[in-house]
């Protein structure tokens, strides 16, 4: 493990790690379109971090040397929620921001500065 890193809490590193996977799972399943669609997105994407979390604490019984945690499994819940937060609370925002101002920001900007 690279210096910088074991200095750093283990716990603290599984929460950026799972705030970073669910951005890339909301990205994976709002393009991929079977049977839901891509408003379900997140909670397909948390849904999938939670499944990991378990997973990976459930293999490393099997790795030598590693040892399940149940500590670890709720940092990384704990990183795939407050990414939920952030992109319910960022969309939230957009959406009312959109409702708000109709038409494009621009052509509005526009239209008062000239």
């Amino acid at each position: 493990m690279p210096r910088f890193l074991a200095v750093m809490n283990d716990k603290f590193l599984h929460l950026i790690q799972y705030f970073l996977l669910f951005f890339f799972a909301v990205n994976a399943f709002r393009r991929v379109r079977f049977f839901w669609s891509g408003a379900h997105a997140p909670v397909y994407a948390f849904a999938y971090c939670l499944l990991v979390g378990v997973a990976t604490e459930c293999l490393q019984y099997y790795a030598p040397g590693r040892r399940p945690d149940f500590a670890d499994w709720i940092a990384d819940t704990a990183g795939a929620g407050g990414a939920l937060a952030l992109y319910s609370l960022t969309l939230g925002f957009w959406i009312a921001f959109r409702r708000s101002h109709p038409k494009p920001v621009t052509e509005r900007i526009e239209r008062e500065l000239f």
